[in-house]
């Protein structure tokens, strides 16, 4: 497999193949999580990513957050992964409005959103942001960045996809603002633009930085011309750009058009990377359905990605990434969704083809 076997980089990080472990809410338990992660990572993985909060009113209690208490702990997951010849990303993550507040790392406070529009998945009412909120957010991002870079985390992956906080100021069917941060485009892209360029002030050129966005919402909010403009809008005024990589997906969580189910045509979403791509000259990832290498190798080898994400297919099998590369039988995800039911339930998650 030429493609998917070469070698590859994120920014300044160099990587051994163009498989990419992505970001899952697992629920594990601490050790359980850095247990999989690293065992995914000796399963031929060039990258594994963890999911992690940047604030306690922005994630669920069954993860954990980006702050100096959990910096011990992602040294030794990152020392440890590296060890198997891969690096740790971690996704710095937000919930914004899709969450409910008794499941939250902070139960105290309601969940918070760029306007008071319930999620159709929570149905709870989010409170909505101040200016103080929004800054403290902005600041809570960066805080995160700097901890994994502390760290010595290999990347990080902002979270700006799927319906949680970033894409929320963006689409105009959750941000009914008035101020500075909603009505127009260039309004509603001006917070998740902040922190952008916010996290890259803060952690410096030389580190990898990647993105995580839906390409569309597939709910009529926004399309992949919007988030053309947001990337396009970030570019720095020498022309560089201070994202490495952005790893693309298909819609928002609540979208009924189905994505990742077993119904979906493998690789039908990765169109929405090549758009980026063509749209922004900068390298992607290729996300949703690709559950074996002759997928992968197909994705890679039409230019739809520079790299392939895969979630699923490292919990249905930890191995495989080397599977792939000795050409041997993998025990592959079957898109039964399982395991993304149980993350919306904010439960551990269970793999119907392999319990790990």
């Amino acid at each position: 497999m030429s493609y998917l076997f070469s070698g590859g980089a994120i920014g300044n990080l160099e990587v051994r193949n163009r498989i990419i472990m992505t970001a899952m809410q697992t629920g594990f338990s601490m050790e359980k999580e850095a247990e999989f992660l690293v065992s995914c990572a000796a399963g031929g993985a060039a990258a594994v990513t963890i999911v992690a909060g940047v604030s306690p009113r922005g994630v669920f209690y069954n993860c954990i957050l980006a702050d100096e208490a959990h910096t011990e702990y992602l040294k030794g997951l990152s020392d440890a992964v590296r060890a198997r010849g891969s690096h740790l990303i971690v996704q710095l993550f937000h919930s914004g409005r899709n969450a409910k507040q008794e499941n939250l790392y902070d139960p105290a406070l309601p969940p918070l959103a760029p306007s008071p529009i319930p999620s159709p998945l929570y149905k709870q009412l989010p409170e909505e942001m101040t200016a103080v909120d929004i800054a403290e957010a902005k600041r809570q991002f960066v805080d995160a960045a700097l901890v994994c870079k502390e760290a010595g985390v290999g990347a990080i992956e902002i979270n700006c996809t799927a319906g949680y906080l970033l894409t929320e100021f963006i689409s105009p069917l959750t941000n009914l603002r008035t101020d500075k941060y909603g009505g127009s485009l260039e309004n509603r892209l001006r917070f998740p633009s902040e922190v952008i360029k916010d996290v890259r002030a803060a952690v410096g050129q030389d580190y990898s930085v990647m993105i995580r966005v839906s390409g569309t919402d597939l709910l009529g909010g926004y399309e992949v011309e919007d988030v053309i403009a947001l990337l396009e809008g970030v570019r720095n005024p020498d022309g560089s750009h201070p994202i490495d990589l952005v790893c693309v997906t298909g819609g928002w969580h609540e979208s009924k058009i189905p994505q990742i189910s077993a119904d979906v045509e493998p690789g039908s979403f990765t169109y929405l990377a090549r758009e980026i791509k063509d749209g922004t000259g900068l390298p992607a990832v290729a996300c949703n359905r690709i559950n074996d290498g002759e997928i992968a190798e197909r994705v890679l080898a039409r230019g739809d990605g520079d790299f392939v994400g895969i979630a699923r297919g490292f919990l249905a099998d930890p191995d495989f990434a080397n599977k792939l590369q000795h050409g041997e039988k993998i025990n592959r995800c079957i898109a039964c969704n399982q395991c993304i039911k149980q993350v919306l339930r904010v439960q551990e998650i269970h793999c119907t083809v392999n319990e790990f």
